[in-house]
């Protein structure tokens, strides 16, 4: 008879855990999309820039970055802030998203946030493919294509 109870409660303690999981993963855990993407290139650097937003119930957060199909250029996360009327640009440890929420990572026009690329891109280079990781071990790959400045003449 003891056996039996117990038989019946490990059956109720998985079960309570498979739909814990589920209702995790379906409702829960955080789903970062990346949309409104685009880099803007420099001499020996370029910027990336876009909006994450969030469509899980918890918090989510980008731990890192590196640029697909290109070992040579190094990626970092980055926030620019306003000290003394200057900005000053420096590496942070991850960009979080709150769940349900976004981060406009559109440098000083959004929250500060942006991806640095570090080193310098082909001139024929109008499209970067980025590769997202994520705190709970996911990873997202998104393109974001060149955005040059209006009255830039660099290429010319």
């Amino acid at each position: 008879m003891k056996t039996l109870y117990f038989i019946a409660i490990l059956v109720v303690m998985i079960s309570l855990a498979s739909v814990g999981a589920l209702i995790y993963t379906t409702f829960a855990a955080p789903k970062i999309e990346i949309h409104s993407s685009f880099f803007r290139r420099g001499s020996e650097s370029s910027g990336v820039f876009f909006i994450a937003h969030n469509h899980g119930l918890l918090e989510g957060c980008i731990m890192a970055a590196e640029m697909v199909g290109s070992s040579d250029l190094r990626v970092e996360l980055h926030k620019n802030e306003v000290h003394e009327g200057k900005v000053v640009m420096s590496p942070v440890d991850k960009i979080c998203i709150p769940g349900g929420g976004e981060v406009k990572a559109l440098g000083i026009e959004g929250e500060g946030y942006h991806l640095m690329i570090f080193g310098k891109l082909p001139e024929n280079t109008k499209m970067v493919r980025i590769k997202l990781y994520h705190d709970n071990g996911s990873s997202l790959e998104f393109e974001a294509m060149e955005q040059e400045l209006p009255g830039s003449d660099q290429h010319e």
